[in-house]
C-alpha cells in the first residue's frame, strides 16, 4: 500500500464474535499501523473517572447494558440496541479524542469494538479513513466465536447469547442504513484484502 500524508484511521464495528480483534491485529501487522485500541478498554478507563451513577451503566457488556436501564427491562423490542447506544454516548467523547489525537499527531490507528455504532461516528467529518461493519452471517458461528479463546472467562446464558445476535442484527441493519461497507468476516485474509481495497478507494477520492 502506498504511503500517504494523512494517518490511516480504521474503525471496525460489530457485536461479540464478529472477529473485530482478530482482524484489527491482522491489519496492524499488514499495514504497519502504530496503534490498536479496543472500545472495551476505553470503557474501563472511562468508567474509572465517571461519577458512580454514570459509570454504573458501563458495568455490563455492551449487549447486556440494557439490563442496567430499569425502564428497558421487560420491553420486547430494541432493548439491546438502546442499551448499546446509551453506553456509546458515554464513551463517544473518549473515542473521538483518540481519533483526534491520531489525526493531530499523524499516527495510524485501528479502533475496534461493540461501541462503534453506525450513525454515531461520521467518517466524513472525523478524518476516518475507513469505517467497516463486520458480520458473520452464520449466527451459530458468531456465538461460537463469542465464547471462544479470546473470551474464555465469559459464562453467558441463553438470554445473553440471544442479545449478542440481536446486537449484531442491529449492526448490520444500521450499517446498510448509513451505507457503510459490510465485511463478511469468515476468511481473515479476504477480510484484510477487502479493508485494504476500501482504504485505497477512499484515499483516491
Amino acid at each position: 500500500m502506498e504511503k500517504h500524508e494523512l494517518p490511516l484511521i480504521i474503525l471496525l464495528g460489530g457485536s461479540s464474535g464478529s472477529g473485530k480483534t482478530t482482524l484489527a491485529n491482522a491489519l496492524v501487522h499488514e499495514l504497519g499501523l502504530a496503534h490498536h485500541l479496543s472500545t472495551g478498554f476505553i470503557r474501563e478507563a472511562v468508567s474509572a473517572i465517571l461519577p458512580i451513577e454514570e459509570a454504573a451503566l458501563l458495568n455490563n457488556f455492551t449487549f447486556d447494558a440494557w439490563k442496567l436501564i430499569p425502564e428497558l427491562v421487560g420491553l420486547p423490542k430494541e432493548t439491546v440496541l438502546t442499551g448499546a447506544i446509551a453506553q456509546t454516548q458515554l464513551l463517544k467523547p473518549a473515542i473521538d479524542a483518540c481519533i483526534n489525537r491520531s489525526i493531530r499527531e499523524g499516527a495510524s490507528l485501528v479502533i475496534e469494538g461493540t461501541h462503534l455504532l453506525p450513525g454515531m461516528f461520521d467518517p466524513t467529518i472525523q478524518g476516518i479513513t475507513s469505517f467497516c461493519i463486520l458480520d458473520v452471517p452464520d449466527r451459530s458461528i458468531l456465538i461460537q466465536r463469542a465464547l471462544g479463546p479470546t473470551h474464555k472467562k465469559r459464562n453467558l446464558d441463553q438470554i445473553q447469547l440471544n442479545s449478542i445476535v440481536e446486537l449484531q442484527e442491529a449492526y448490520v441493519r444500521l450499517g446498510k442504513e448509513y451505507e457503510l461497507p459490510i465485511i463478511v468476516n469468515t476468511n481473515l485474509q479476504q477480510s484484510v484484502n477487502q479493508v485494504k481495497a476500501l482504504i485505497e478507494a477512499n484515499l483516491r477520492n
